[in-house]
């Protein structure tokens, strides 16, 4: 890039040349900027707009990765109890006689089920996995897998959060530099991280290229925030739409640390629950039938 501009080429179309590494974002800003003769204000702007993406997602890591973690953990340890610990226990009580209480046979039998169609049932795993990872690949694949991430009873709201406040963001940088309303709405699109949401935004340019209102083309999608939808009427309004834009992505952001927050303190102790409840069944279910035993013999 320096060698071509060296030679004379603009740094906008430079940077053009290597979508790998440079967007339309990018691209556009600094586009406007060159024209402008203020490109270190886009850039400073760009690199806000970075350091936010970036927080952004870093947040959504901290809040997958702790209950994933916990619950694949969760997982192979009851699998691992199930298939190596329980048979032990089954010999014991074959040599003991007797019927087993009713959680124990089923404990049991799904022990033994295990042990049967184990190296079956990784394969299926694998090949699921697989799966899910091709099908993610694909355009329907992805737009069914984004509709259910935003329609998950707590992630949803978290998700539909985050999003909002990137295409803000996203929207507001680019209005802020002199980008025209019509090419900011395909480059947030593109930004958006979310295919329904991708979607719903190209709708939404569209809607606007044939007149409608921004605020009324939002909100006619039934994916935005009534307040997001009320806020842009207002900037529309008033003519002060970047800084509303930019006030809406604040909030969203804030909005997003504070659930954050408040689902790490919920996960933790609702995930131990959930695995001491699902070990201790296992654990009853070994035990009844000494019990049970020892009470005969009294």
């Amino acid at each position: 890039m320096r060698a071509e501009v060296e030679a004379g080429s603009g740094l906008a179309e430079a940077m053009k040349r290597r979508p790998h590494a440079f967007g339309d974002l990018y691209v556009n800003l600094v586009a406007s900027g060159e024209a402008s003769g203020a490109l270190h204000t886009v850039m400073d702007r760009l690199a806000t707009h970075v350091e936010k993406v970036a927080k952004l997602r870093n947040q959504v890591r901290s809040a997958l990765t702790y209950p994933v973690a916990i619950l694949t953990v969760a997982a192979a340890v009851v699998f691992l109890i199930l298939w190596k610990v329980i048979p032990v226990f089954q010999h014991l009580f074959d040599d003991m006689g007797g019927n087993l209480p009713i959680l124990t046979r089923i404990v049991v039998g799904i022990s033994q089920f295990i042990g049967a169609y184990v190296l079956v049932l990784l394969a299926l795993a694998g090949a699921a996995a697989f799966a899910a990872k091709r099908l993610l690949g694909t355009r329907r694949g992805r737009i069914a897998a984004d509709r259910l991430l935003l329609r998950l009873p707590v992630a949803g709201k978290l998700m539909l959060r985050i999003v909002a406040g990137r295409t803000c963001r996203t929207l507001s940088i680019l209005l802020s530099s002199g980008i025209p309303i019509l090419s900011a709405l395909s480059i947030a699109a593109d930004a958006a991280g979310n295919v329904v949401v991708a979607d719903a935004l190209r709708t939404v340019r569209r809607e606007v290229e044939q007149g409608r209102p921004i605020n009324r083309s939002l909100r006619r999608t039934g994916i935005f925030p009534a307040m997001l939808c009320q806020i842009v009427y207002v900037g529309e309004q008033t003519g002060t739409l970047s800084p509303m834009l930019t006030r809406i992505a604040d909030f969203y952001e804030e909005e997003v640390d504070n659930d954050v927050d408040s689902m790490m303190k919920l996960l933790e102790p609702a995930l131990i629950s959930i695995l001491g409840i699902v070990i201790g069944i296992i654990v009853i279910s070994m035990y009844l039938p000494m019990y049970s035993a020892l009470t005969q013999i009294g």
